[in-house]
């Protein structure tokens, strides 16, 4: 009994020295090629209004959501809430221009703050757009741990949204 006893301490010992060297900070981000120019892009990204008729995946299928658009839709200042029964948050644009997007993401009361981007580089045929999402976890032990998922949580979510954005923009061409 002793032994087993040993080995468990033994174990979480490991677990929380191992969870405290893992790296806190996460970038998790995917591109799309898009045959279009980073005007026609930022034509429909750049306005908030757009946003989650054209690529809302991140809710998730949660009904309860309501979103609520800011005084100002485009450009830097800009934002939207949204409240539902799990929580509610806020995105604010920092940077808007033809070069991408940045936005803050803030959930509950501002506790939790997430740094997104959406680049675009423009080439001859195409514009290729970058979606990504980055921040720190807070938890010292546990925070590694949930850093090594967040490609895992995100990517879907991103691979859906350049989707989605990639039809909205071929839908406004035409």
């Amino acid at each position: 009994m002793k032994k087993v006893f040993i080995v468990i301490a033994l174990l979480l010992i490991a677990i929380v020295v191992i969870g405290l060297l893992l790296p806190k900070g996460y970038d998790v981000n995917r591109n799309i090629k898009i045959k279009a120019s980073p005007a026609e892009i930022h034509s429909i990204l750049g306005d908030l209004k757009n946003w989650k008729d054209n690529w809302g995946s991140w809710q998730g299928g949660d009904s309860s959501v309501v979103n609520t658009l800011g005084d100002i839709t485009t450009g830097v200042g800009a934002y939207q809430s949204w409240k539902s029964k799990n929580g509610g948050g806020k995105v604010i644009f920092t940077k808007s221009d033809l070069t991408g997007i940045e936005y803050d993401i803030k959930f509950d009361r501002d506790s939790i703050i997430c740094k997104s981007y959406i680049k675009y580089q423009e080439s001859k045929d195409y514009t290729l757009v970058t979606w990504g999402i980055s921040g720190d976890t807070p938890n010292p032990v546990l925070g590694g741990y949930l850093t090594l998922m967040m490609d895992p949580l995100i990517s879907g979510t991103i691979e859906s949204d350049l989707y989605f954005l990639n039809k909205a923009v071929m839908k406004n061409k035409n």
